[in-house]
């Protein structure tokens, strides 16, 4: 359960439009989906490109704030607990967005 809970945090840092707009300068991520208002154009980055993308990206890693040790959750328990409540929010979310999607036409 525990990577459940880290792969739920990495959407949420990918998520972030700083990091994705970075991401998709590497040549690695040349074939991620784009986002509705965004051109199929690829971007790619090469040689001295890829390097600097690359500490650019480390940079902001770096920069986020950390996870405080008493934040830290040691109760597998309450790990299985956060993740299911985390997708089933996710789910919930997802189909509230059908909805007014379905309505709005």
């Amino acid at each position: 359960m525990k990577d459940a809970v880290l792969e739920k945090q990495s959407y949420m840092l990918i998520g972030r439009h700083d990091i994705e707009k970075l991401m998709r300068f590497d040549p690695a991520s040349a074939y991620l989906p784009n986002s509705p208002g965004q051109s199929n154009m690829v971007n790619n980055a090469s040689g001295a490109e890829s390097v600097e993308i690359e500490s650019e990206l480390s940079e902001l890693l770096f920069n986020l704030r950390p996870i405080k040790q008493e934040n830290l959750i040691r109760d597998d328990n309450k790990l299985i607990l956060l993740a299911s409540l985390s997708d089933s929010l996710e789910y919930a979310w997802e189909n509230n967005l059908t909805f007014i999607k379905s309505r709005s036409r």
